[in-house]
C-alpha cells in the first residue's frame, strides 16, 4: 500500500502502491503541462463510504509515499511483475492523452524481449511505439523509438528496415531540442546502436569504427553505457579472429561496470565466454572465464 499526501494541510489516500504509481505517472504528465483537473475517489466504509475529491494544479504540495520507502521499481528477471508496472504506464499514457508517454513505455518494455530473444515480440512493441510518436511532436523520443527499431530489425537480420530506421532516427535527432529528463537520447547514443546494429549485420569493420566513436564520446559517467559499447566491440574482435584483443576488451567492459553488474553486462559477459568456447585452452580466454567464476552474478552456480 501507498498513500498520497495533498496539500498544506496533508489529506492523505490509501491505494494499493501499484496504483499509486499509476495516477503518479498521470499527475506529473499533466503538471508539467500547467493543467489542472479534479481527482475523485471512493471513501471506504471505515471512513463514512461515500466519495472525496479535489483540484490538483501546479502549485498544490504533493508527496507521493510508498510502503516500504520507494516506489515500485521494474525488475525485468521477474516478467509478470514488469508486466504489471508497464501496463500501468501503458494506461497512465492512454489517460494522460500523452502518446509520447505511452511510446516511452513500449519502447522501455521492448527491452526485456530483446535482450531474451523474442525479437519478434520486441519489435511489434516498438512498432506501436514508432505509430504513437509518429503524431507526438517528440522528435527526439521518436529518433530514440527509431533506434531501437533498427537494433531489433537488425538483430533478426532485416538490413533494409534497419537503415531505413537509423536514418529516420538521424533525421529527428537533428530536429530536437536539447536533452531533458527521460529524452536523453543524443547522437552519441545513436553512434552506439549504429555500432550494434551493423554487428548484428556482420560487418564488423563498419561496426568497430562507430563503436569505437560512441565509446569515447559518451559520459564517464555512464559506466553501464560504455561497458555494454566495449562488449560489443569485443564481439566484433572475435568475428574477426582477434581473440586476445576480444579478451583485453571484454575485461575492460567489466572493469568499466564493476560497481554495476546489473543483468545485461551479466548476460552480455556470459555471451562473450560463450563466444570464446572454441578457444578456451589460451591463456586470456582461460583467465577471462576465472574471473567470471568469481563473480556469483556473472557464473551463478557454475562450474565447469
Amino acid at each position: 500500500m501507498g498513500t498520497l499526501h495533498y496539500g498544506a494541510s496533508r489529506t492523505s489516500i490509501r491505494m494499493e502502491d501499484r496504483a499509486l504509481a499509476h495516477l503518479q505517472v498521470v499527475i506529473t504528465t499533466k503538471l508539467r503541462r500547467g493543467e489542472g483537473f479534479l481527482i475523485q475517489w471512493d471513501r471506504p466504509a471505515e471512513n463514512g463510504s461515500g466519495r472525496g475529491g479535489f483540484w490538483i494544479h501546479p502549485n498544490v504540495d504533493l508527496t507521493f509515499e510508498y510502503d516500504g520507502g520507494r516506489e515500485p521499481s521494474l525488475d525485468l528477471g521477474d516478467p509478470l511483475q514488469a508486466e504489471g508496472y508497464f501496463e500501468v504506464g501503458r494506461a497512465a499514457g492512454r489517460e494522460a492523452e500523452d502518446d509520447a508517454l505511452a511510446a516511452w513505455v513500449l519502447t522501455t518494455q521492448s527491452i526485456g524481449p530483446f535482450y531474451t530473444g523474442d525479437l519478434t515480440q520486441a519489435v511489434e512493441l516498438l512498432d506501436q511505439a514508432a505509430h504513437l510518436v509518429a503524431h507526438s511532436g517528440s522528435p527526439r523520443r521518436e529518433a530514440w523509438v527509431n533506434a531501437m527499431a533498427a537494433r531489433a530489425h537488425a538483430a533478426l537480420g532485416h538490413h533494409d528496415l534497419t537503415h531505413t530506421a537509423l536514418d529516420r532516427s538521424a533525421a529527428r535527432l537533428a530536429e530536437a531540442d536539447s536533452p531533458a529528463g527521460i529524452d536523453f537520447f543524443d547522437p552519441a547514443r545513436l553512434v552506439g546502436i549504429a555500432g550494434s546494429c551493423h554487428l548484428h549485420l556482420r560487418d564488423t569493420t563498419t561496426s568497430a569504427q562507430k563503436l569505437s566513436t560512441a565509446i569515447h564520446s559518451r559520459a564517464p559517467t555512464d559506466a553501464k553505457g560504455r561497458a555494454l559499447l566495449v562488449f560489443d566491440l569485443a564481439q566484433c574482435r572475435i568475428a574477426e579472429g582477434e581473440i586476445e584483443e576480444a579478451c583485453h576488451l571484454a575485461n575492460s567492459a567489466l572493469d568499466l561496470a564493476s560497481d554495476s553488474i546489473v543483468r545485461p553486462i551479466a548476460d552480455r559477459a556470459r555471451a562473450i565466454r560463450h563466444d570464446l568456447g572454441q578457444w578456451g585452452t589460451l591463456g586470456p580466454v582461460a583467465a577471462f572465464t576465472a574471473r567470471l567464476r568469481e563473480t556469483p552474478t556473472l557464473l551463478p552456480g557454475r562450474k565447469d
